[in-house]
């Protein structure tokens, strides 16, 4: 009988607007989250306590303690549902680190949804695992529901955004990862302000066309005169096609739209030449329901983004 598995796909941001820096010291945001077909994997045994394994491309470095998320937020379920269960949980790390694509949120919360999957009744509700990401992280929250969102507060408060088909990407991941404190420390006050506009991109995400709405990245203000390499990655995807190109989160990946999957792959040969691409959907939504976990993806849709 097959272990019970779950796939965690990568996120862009399609548009990520930093508004304001709070006196919590977090900033108030505007941003539209969504899915691609880069994914980790989780695979679920039970065991005597709590264990951690990783492998895969991106494993090194990646720790297999309580410095994880995936450990943080399987010990924050035993301890809200008081379960005596213990698992081990083996992660495919597929999704650079330091790369803005929410690789450990979004492991943190495909292990929230399969380790509550695997409990008896009464599991959690969708709601309440969001509420538990929410605690670690202010993107994981947006992995427990899949699908386009919109992010405002610290990226906690969220609101699904109708997505009508798959659209064509490219991920293009630099040899160097960037930190979130450093993508932070670097904002300075003038960069700070609307500059998306949302009605727009609801509307093309609903019946997506050739182009997209403009849209921006406050990060892209403060990281690329740091690290000139993402302007040339940016410029690179336009001059192959790419209908829109941007820095996803705090960096360091990049994204283009395409299209179509032909345009896109034409990048992909054309920009893989010398640096590391992956071919990739922006995925719709899907809320994912009891018993679906098994091996099927949260998403519907087949994971793992080819790497050119």
């Amino acid at each position: 009988m097959s272990s019970p598995a779950i796939e965690a796909p990568a996120k862009i941001n399609l548009f990520l607007d930093l508004l304001r820096k709070r006196a919590d010291g977090y900033h108030d945001l505007s941003t539209l989250f969504a899915e691609v077909s880069l994914a980790d994997r989780l695979e679920l045994h039970d065991a005597a306590q709590l264990a951690l394994e990783v492998d895969g491309p991106f494993a090194a470095g990646v720790p297999t303690d309580e410095r994880n998320l995936v450990w943080r937020a399987v010990e924050r379920l035993y301890q809200e549902t008081r379960t005596a269960s213990r698992h081990r949980i083996r992660l495919t790390k597929n999704i650079p680190h330091g790369a803005g694509l929410g690789g450990g949120s979004a492991d943190a919360a495909a292990a929230l949804v399969l380790v509550n999957q695997s409990l008896p009744e009464p599991r959690l509700s969708p709601g309440r695992l969001e509420g538990l990401a929410a605690e670690l992280g202010s993107d994981c929250a947006f992995f427990v529901r899949t699908g386009p969102a919109l992010g405002t507060d610290r990226g906690t408060m969220l609101e699904p955004v109708k997505l009508s088909r798959t659209i064509p990407c490219l991920l293009v991941l630099p040899d160097f990862p960037i930190s979130t404190r450093e993508a932070y420390a670097r904002i300075a006050p003038g960069m700070l302000g609307t500059r998306s506009d949302v009605a727009a991109w609801k509307s093309w995400l609903a019946a997506p066309s050739a182009n997209p709405p403009a849209g921006a990245n406050t990060f892209e203000d403060a990281l690329l005169p740091v690290y000139p390499e993402l302007a040339l990655i940016l410029s690179e995807l336009t001059a192959a096609g790419a209908t829109y190109a941007r820095l996803s989160g705090s960096g360091s990946a990049c994204f283009g739209l395409f299209a179509s999957n032909a345009a896109r792959d034409r990048a992909a040969t054309k920009v893989g030449e010398h640096r590391q691409v992956v071919a990739c959907q922006v995925l719709p939504r899907h809320v994912p329901r009891p018993g679906e976990v098994g091996r099927v993806s949260r998403s519907g849709w087949p994971l793992g983004g080819t790497t050119v």
